[in-house]
């Protein structure tokens, strides 16, 4: 076989664009070259990286060890929580939340002051609150902003309901999870 780019060369008449095409075959090929060699780098150092790093969490195990802690079941527990947070129905339940608009700046500081107000209500039952009550309430300023709140929510709530659902359904949980 005649190849043209040898003949080329070997005549001295080389094409412009195949001198090009070797340049930048030669360019990629150095930077494999190098790549290689971070990479053979890398993996001279990773045994030296992973036993400084499982020093380093032996000495922090043995320490939460000595402070009481139980690093065997503190293990487990996380195993378990990747095992749940991993499986499908979470997953697909959480990009529900994301794609909920609940984690939006405005609704996410509504939940925290709904939960600033559960927690100051205390750890006991509000007294109960007849219609008498209810009605006498309306005239308190607080009462009226939050009733506000609940009905703009309401109203939202109801337009939703109107309309089919655009949330994804979460699948059924697996066997296992």
């Amino acid at each position: 076989m005649n190849n043209p780019a040898i003949t080329a060369q070997a005549s001295g008449n080389q094409d412009p664009s195949l001198s090009a095409l070797l340049e930048r075959i030669d360019l990629r090929l150095a930077r494999l070259e190098a790549a290689a060699a971070s990479i053979d780098a890398i993996a001279r150092g990773a045994p030296g990286v992973v036993a400084t790093l499982t020093d380093a969490f032996d000495a922090h195990a043995a320490h939460l060890a000595q402070g009481g802690a139980d690093v065997d079941e503190r293990v487990r527990a996380m195993v378990q929580l990747a095992v749940r947070l991993t499986a499908p129905a979470t997953v697909a339940a959480m990009e529900m939340v994301l794609d909920s608009g609940l984690l939006e700046p405005r609704a996410l500081d509504s939940l925290g002051r709904v939960a600033q107000a559960l927690a100051s209500t205390g750890q006991t039952a509000p007294a109960p609150v007849g219609a008498w009550g209810a009605l006498r309430a309306l005239g308190d300023p607080d009462i009226q902003r939050a009733l506000g709140l609940v009905l703009a929510i309401a109203k939202q709530l109801g337009r939703s309901l109107a309309s089919p659902s655009v949330a994804p359904q979460l699948p059924p949980p697996a066997q296992g999870d």
